[in-house]
């Protein structure tokens, strides 16, 4: 029989290695970045333009047609036109727009960069939003909301987002599908008319490529890229005020969405470090407190989550899990056991390597791609960061001690701190929760 081995110690990350940035500002206020990573001979590409209105906000369908229908026409090319280049390319081009940003992502092979461009730049600069495609985008558009309406988890999201950023556009509910038909074409046009601009934009290219060369080509295909417009500036959203738990109604369901969330800090605040391990360890992986709770201990759910996000003017943590009707109230339980635990009692030096060491893993894996590396550089650079936030990050981790994490757990992670959401059966689950917390529940 063999004798019991010994599981070797984890060694210590090292400092990753960061490729070099080659960054320019073009005369029409356009930036660009540009990175090499060989390997595939392939340019991932990524444009994003900060679009927020601080009035007049709408809903965001507007936004996001136009993100799709830039895609079907210029005066020079329709839509076959535009899907041949690409596949001449062997490239892919795809947009998404909200109410804060406007993004076209996509890659071509490196030989054809310069085509690439050529062909971002004409679709951002000449796209004529076919009333034919706006019309064909509207009925696709009114689907999407219809079936989102119908999911719990969606629900489950905007209600959260609802009670964390009351009358900001951060906590707009879904979009109602019927407004989408008031929508024309010429509302459209004047959107990207007036609002796709280059000033203030961010261009993002990596791969295998010579950073020299794919800069020229940059401001070879933007160049002449014009227009401006008013600077504007995101709302702050107001201080968030105590409310009871929300229960949407969704009758029949056999499972809860529970979601509990509160405001939090961005990358950039010096608490920002100790937060995430803080996120971590409660419910940032399979590991964590909460999934090992509820999911191996207690078999109520097939996972849960805890972590942060950003926006321009705020950031916040969100927590949940999915769990069968039955044990809702016990699963609230065990859920604001966990919150309640790690914001008032110290987490282990165990618990804290681990989280230490999950940042710096997944930060490594973030950037080993092309996409990935394209996707986190455009990420860092509309918060105001660059790569060297993958260096800075990990390190003010190991500063991080047990009472660092348990000083921001008991500010940011405080059961008084966060509002709590359910989607369910309220004809259910609302007495068994009622007798925990007072309930308010949205039909």
């Amino acid at each position: 029989m063999k004798s019991p081995q010994t599981v070797p110690e984890v060694a210590p990350t090292g400092a990753p290695k960061l490729p070099k940035v080659l960054d320019d500002t073009l005369a029409n206020g356009l930036r660009v970045l540009v990175v090499r990573k060989p390997g595939v001979p392939m340019v991932q590409a990524r444009l994003r333009l900060a679009i927020g209105k601080p009035k007049n906000w709408g809903d965001g369908t507007i936004e996001g047609i136009a993100s799709e229908t830039i895609k079907t026409g210029t005066a020079d090319r329709d839509q076959l036109a535009i899907a041949s280049e690409l596949q001449r390319l062997g490239g892919s081009l795809e947009t998404h727009a909200d109410n804060e940003d406007f993004v076209v992502f996509g890659n071509a092979v490196a030989s054809g960069l310069a085509d690439y461009l050529r062909l971002v730049a004409d679709l951002l600069q000449n796209a004529s939003h076919p009333r034919g495609e706006v019309d064909i985008q509207k009925a696709q558009t009114a689907q999407g909301l219809a079936i989102a309406h119908s999911q719990p988890p969606v629900r489950a999201r905007y209600a959260l987002l609802g009670r964390l950023f009351p009358g900001h556009p951060y906590g707009q509910d879904i979009p109602d599908p019927a407004s989408v038909g008031a929508i024309t074409a010429a509302q459209i046009r004047k959107f990207h008319s007036s609002t796709i601009t280059p000033k203030g934009a961010v261009l993002v290219l990596v791969g295998d490529i010579a950073p020299a060369r794919a800069m020229k080509a940059a401001h070879a295909a933007f160049g002449v890229w014009t227009g401006t417009r008013r600077a504007t500036t995101v709302p702050t959203p107001e201080p968030l005020a105590a409310n009871p738990l929300l229960v949407v109604h969704q009758p029949e369901a056999v499972q809860t969405n529970i979601r509990l969330g509160g405001r939090a800090v961005g990358r950039k605040d010096p608490l920002f470090p100790a937060l995430q391990l803080a996120a971590l360890v409660l419910g940032g992986g399979f590991t964590s407190r909460l999934n090992h709770n509820l999911r191996e201990d207690k078999g109520y759910t097939y996972g849960a989550f805890a972590g942060l996000s950003h926006n321009q003017m705020a950031s916040y943590i969100s927590i949940g899990a999915d769990v069968q009707t039955a044990v809702t109230a016990p699963a609230l339980v065990e859920t604001l056991y966990e919150i309640g635990r790690i914001a008032t009692t110290p987490v282990t030096e165990d618990e804290l390597g681990a989280a230490r060491r999950y940042l710096a893993g997944q930060l490594a894996l973030s950037i080993q791609t092309q996409a990935g590396l394209a996707s986190y550089l455009a990420s860092l650079t509309a918060q105001g960061l660059d790569l060297n936030y993958l260096r800075e990050l990990p390190a003010a981790t190991e500063r991080v001690t047990v009472d660092d994490l348990q000083n921001v757990a008991s500010t940011f992670l405080s059961p008084a701190a966060l509002s709590a959401v359910m989607v369910g059966d309220a004809d259910v689950i609302g007495d068994a929760v009622g007798r925990l917390t007072p309930v308010e529940v949205m039909a």
